[in-house]
């Protein structure tokens, strides 16, 4: 796993709570936190993950690794309660193992984008990240500018 390359991810987004699904990301988180002990450090099993997520509240950062331990279909409600309600940022490692089950596209259509890509270490790992302040950028034409007329309020009915 490039530990030293997701190290500087992590680090770079200075949480001061984390999540970690998963033993390739507890292992990762542990180290952040021996670099930045003040992170409140949640750890988590695959199997009952999903369940548990609602009596932890929310996390500034959730890091799943180790997807192929669970179905398509778990694997994904998962993510999305990570993405829409437990967490303000989720970082996923693809090992080879959860890239059989999961393809770029399945990332895709949840939401993430690919941060890394490390094709040159062993394993072949990649990493994928929503965060939801850069998920889209809002558009020019979606301003009042364009839309909102308070001058014709009281002239027309609509």
């Amino acid at each position: 796993m490039p530990l030293a390359s997701l190290q500087d991810i992590l680090a770079a987004t200075e949480p001061a709570s984390a999540l970690a699904i998963g033993t390739q990301a507890a292992a990762a988180l542990n180290a952040l936190r021996s670099t930045q002990p003040q992170i409140t450090l949640h750890t988590l099993p695959h199997d009952t993950a999903t369940a548990e997520l609602s009596s932890l509240g929310v996390h500034d950062l959730a890091l799943v690794s180790d997807l192929a331990r669970s179905t398509h279909a778990r694997g994904g409600i998962l993510l999305a309660q990570l993405r829409d309600l437990y967490a303000r940022r989720v970082l996923v490692l693809l090992a080879p193992a959860d890239a059989e089950i999961w393809s770029h596209q399945d990332m895709i259509g949840h939401g993430f984008s690919r941060v890394s890509e490390w094709k040159r270490q062993d394993p072949q790992s990649e990493l994928y990240r929503f965060d939801i302040a850069d998920y889209k950028t809002t558009p020019d034409w979606l301003n009042s500018r364009y839309w909102a007329h308070p001058e014709l309020f009281d002239k027309h009915r609509w």
